[in-house]
């Protein structure tokens, strides 16, 4: 796991929120690293996130999870028991472009209100 994926689960873990439990969330993603590539928590409006940071609150709501490949099903499975609002896919690989034009398929979106 890279040094700044250990940043991204610490930020998670501090972003519990109403249903959210960031540290079952960081727990689970770890006892199953082999489901996912990365992850990545934020909110589609970032605006949002630096107005709170101030506040030292991690202001988020949707957690990206880009699959491994290695069982979909699964790692939605796990995803679920979190309880979000909202589970989707975004396989369009139009909607996925890493910064050097390459296509992250299969990312799941997870949403908590």
């Amino acid at each position: 796991m890279t040094e700044i994926q250990k940043i991204l689960l610490t930020l998670i873990e501090l972003a519990t929120f109403n249903s959210f439990d960031g540290k079952k969330v960081v727990q689970d993603l770890k006892a199953h690293s082999g489901l996912w590539r990365s992850v990545l928590m934020n909110r589609e409006d970032p605006v949002f996130v630096l107005r709170d940071i101030q506040e030292n609150h991690y202001n988020v709501d949707v957690l990206y999870v880009w699959s491994s490949g290695q069982d979909d099903e699964a790692l939605e499975s796990l995803a679920r028991s979190w309880g979000p609002d909202a589970v989707s896919w975004d396989e369009d690989p139009r909607n996925t472009l890493g910064a050097y034009g390459e296509a992250l398929p299969n990312i799941l979106r997870l949403w908590w209100d």
